[in-house]
């Protein structure tokens, strides 16, 4: 019983990182030809305040709309870019804790001592990268990226070219599509 017990609250605690899932949604003007699109040049959107995330971002950004077959140019390109970044709060549930009658002495050297719920709050990071058909000067493709936000420079590098990529995955949008994409 002590075992199931334990396998019981390591469950418990494993099952929500699973549910924590980076999240991306697209969005696009269906009345559009993306196939017109050769060039792109960026414009100054509401870039992080880290310069190193900063440049993975736009290096990210760059590599898969230059493997889509467009052509990065400083001014007058076909399509303006830009990407705001924002980091804000999110019920993190890792930190959930809810084991109401769970009887941790037995680990903690305490007696009879229970857990009450807390709930601890992880930033998370959100991208929005805007597509914007230069010659009409109308947004023609949004996507938004959510995910968790990590401090390690080597973890938040893997997660930024992961998010980028599953972001740009069905651009250019086919004709045929209707309605958003979303991708999680």
């Amino acid at each position: 019983m002590k075992r199931v017990r334990f396998l019981f609250a390591i469950a418990l605690f494993a099952i929500p990182g699973a549910v924590q899932a980076q999240q991306i949604k697209v969005h696009y003007d269906h009345g559009v030809d993306f196939t017109r699109f050769k060039t792109y040049s960026w414009l100054e959107g509401e870039p992080s305040n880290n310069p190193v995330a900063h440049q993975q971002i736009v290096s990210a950004v760059d590599r898969q709309l230059m493997s889509k077959g467009l052509k990065r140019v400083e001014e007058n390109g076909d399509l303006n870019v830009a990407y705001y970044a924002s980091l804000g709060g999110n019920v993190n549930p890792r930190m959930v804790e809810y084991m109401q009658g769970l009887d941790l002495s037995r680990w903690e050297g305490g007696v009879g001592e229970t857990v009450k719920p807390t709930v601890g709050a992880m930033p998370m990071a959100r991208v929005v990268l805007d597509l914007v058909d230069a010659s009409a000067k109308k947004l023609v493709w949004r996507g938004t990226a959510r995910d968790a936000f990590t401090p390690n420079q080597a973890h938040a590098q893997k997660r930024i070219t992961s998010d980028i990529a599953k972001l740009l995955k069905r651009f250019p949008p086919h004709p045929s599509k209707a309605g958003a994409q979303k991708t999680t």
